[in-house]
């Protein structure tokens, strides 16, 4: 009897523990605000991402929403590979595709072409780009390690100002 209450406590105690994934993504995004937990798939449709398990909490985050077929999105890619390639161990990426005039298949066929390694991901049923009232592309948001907006960056970023946002 006393292993089954152990056992009991032990499971409601990891269930306590679980990040809560809300059913609707919906965030303010305004500075000081907190991030939602959320879900996110990989672009080829075949895997789900936790927050929790991209988005590591002694790291900043760099998250953003793009499209493939913005010109601004294409420049800051290319910053965003850099940054990564140098300092991936020192914050986290999360780049999600919006599936606005897009398919995973043309975004599968755009990170391959420009060999892009940085962690892509896809909104299929356009959830962030409604969760967040995104208005233009991309949609730059700084996560400090407390888990709260840190920025939100009107326009694309470059290769500094994302050493300075993400590793100072």
């Amino acid at each position: 009897m006393k292993k089954l209450i152990m056992i009991i406590m032990g499971i409601l105690f990891l269930i306590s523990c679980s990040e809560k994934i809300p059913a609707k993504f919906d965030v303010e995004v305004a500075e000081g605000v907190k991030f939602p937990a959320f879900q996110v798939k990989s672009v080829d449709g075949k895997e789900t991402f936790k927050s929790m398990d991209i988005m590591k909490s002694d790291k900043k985050t760099l998250f953003v929403i793009a499209a493939e077929w913005c010109p601004h999105c294409r420049d800051e890619a290319i910053e965003i590979q850099e940054f990564y390639e140098k300092h991936k161990d020192e914050a986290n990426i999360v780049i999600i595709y919006s599936a606005y005039n897009s398919s995973p298949e043309v975004v599968a066929e755009y990170l391959a072409k420009n060999q892009y390694t940085f962690p892509a991901y896809y909104d299929y049923d356009n959830v962030f780009l409604n969760g967040t009232k995104l208005e233009a592309f991309p949609m730059n948001i700084i996560i400090g390690k407390d888990g709260k907006i840190a920025e939100v960056v009107d326009g694309e970023l470059n290769y500094d100002s994302l050493v300075e946002k993400l590793t100072k």
